[in-house]
């Protein structure tokens, strides 16, 4: 098999002549390779690996492979007739990596998950064109499909995805990037309990920049990572100020997926608290840990040994099951906004989140109602024994010194007291 050089090289030279000839890179993931590895062992592991490249070599002779990954081959498919139309191809390519492999007398099968991008004369250069498939691969898991092709128009170009990835490590560096805080109050005493982090940039040359737009980009690279740890590190910064001035509350800073099973990264981390884990809370999305349930579990358990307090987000958007939630080291379940919204317009967003809050209560978790926006929401929340309630209507995420000025005011207690006098004393 080609090395990533070799195949880019031998692509390079055999790139498509002929608008009419069919071709694409796909790159192959086997599903649960880890597992397979653990249970077959290392050296089958390979044989397997080879097994299926030879495969796909005898089915189509012109084609060059690469090991782009442990679990992830890539491939380089050309062909001229008009039955060979790049949907067939992959469904051949699909057939030979499924069928099973026999080594020493056992069957082992394996499913996979494919991203493919065209190569079309005038197009991108060949290291871009391996980028788009192993992207689509990428969409294809995080999206359950079997099949996935690169789509400039989901995931963004990716030659400005990585002009975007570096102008903003060039903004972490020279101080555009900052923190924002949205409080969470506490509905029996109307006191900010804890405030939730959100990152912002603003480029001296793009302007605002959305972080739905460069926090999606720093996902499909190590870029989370610093983004993350700046984060951290802020956080604690912002804390000990708060502290100074008379406000000891914890702060939330949201961990990627993909760091939860970054060994290297939960050590940083906890280089970094250097004993204050005390001072965050370490926000995790509900489907985080779903692919690496092992390791992502593992590394909670060292951030809940160091005292980090840790709160699953997004609650009720995946499909969690009770002991999934009983196995994870949490402390904190924030109920997602998409029940809260409309918590006083549907008959059943009350019983789910009534009995959600059941369930934390029942797991000695503290409960969080997102996405309050209005009044009304929150005095039914109240009425419920929600523990804490963040959303636009109590407040808006700010910077530090207007948070600081939202605490000294005492603005939460004067908005909780509001609704029970608009949902109560008006009859409603």
């Amino acid at each position: 098999m080609d090395s990533r050089h070799q195949f880019l090289a031998n692509l390079e030279s055999r790139r498509v002549k002929d608008s009419s000839t069919a071709e694409c890179v796909a790159a192959i993931g086997i599903c649960r390779f880890a597992r397979i590895r653990a249970a077959i062992g290392f050296e089958l592991a390979e044989q397997l690996i080879d097994t299926l490249t030879d495969r796909v070599q005898l089915a189509f002779p012109t084609a060059l492979t690469v090991r782009l990954a442990p679990d992830t081959i890539g491939v380089w498919l050309q062909h001229e007739t008009a039955a060979d139309t790049i949907p067939a191809m992959l469904a051949a390519l699909r057939s030979e990596f499924e069928a099973y492999v026999e080594l020493r007398g056992h069957r082992i099968f394996a499913s996979i998950r494919a991203g493919y991008a065209t190569t079309t004369r005038g197009a991108a250069a060949s290291a871009d064109i391996l980028n788009r498939a192993e992207l689509a691969l990428c969409q294809a898991r995080e999206n359950g499909r079997s099949v996935q092709a690169f789509s400039e128009a989901e995931y963004g170009n990716p030659a400005d995805r990585l002009a975007l990835l570096d102008e903003m490590r060039q903004g972490l560096d020279a101080g555009e990037v900052s923190l924002v805080y949205q409080p969470q109050v506490c509905t029996r005493t109307g006191k900010v309990a804890s405030v939730e982090s959100l990152m912002r940039w603003t480029s001296q040359t793009r302007g605002i920049v959305p972080p739905s737009l460069f926090i999606a980009a720093a996902e499909e690279t190590d870029q989370i990572r610093h983004l993350t740890e700046f984060a951290i590190q802020q956080a604690l910064e912002d804390s000990r100020s708060l502290e100074r001035d008379g406000f000891p509350i914890r702060i939330g800073v949201n961990i990627s997926s993909r760091l939860l099973t970054d060994r290297d990264f939960v050590e940083h981390a906890l280089r970094l608290l250097n004993g204050a884990s005390e001072r965050v809370t370490f926000e995790i999305t509900e489907t985080a840990v779903v692919d690496d349930w092992k390791i992502a579990l593992e590394n909670l358990e060292l951030f809940s040994a160091a005292g980090v307090r840790l709160a699953l987000d997004d609650y009720g958007s995946g499909l969690s099951s009770l002991a999934y939630v009983q196995q994870l080291p949490i402390h904190e379940l924030k109920i997602d906004r998409c029940f809260i919204t409309q918590l006083t317009t549907t008959h059943r967003n009350p019983l789910l989140v009534r009995s959600t809050i059941e369930l934390g209560h029942a797991l000695d978790l503290e409960v969080v109602g997102e996405g309050v926006e209005d009044a009304e929401t929150l005095a039914l929340l109240t009425v419920m024994g929600c523990d804490l309630a963040q959303g636009y209507f109590l407040g808006r995420p700010m910077p530090l010194p207007k948070l600081v000025d939202y605490l000294r005011a005492g603005t939460a207690q004067e908005l909780m007291a509001r609704p029970f006098a608009v949902s109560f004393i008006n009859g409603r």
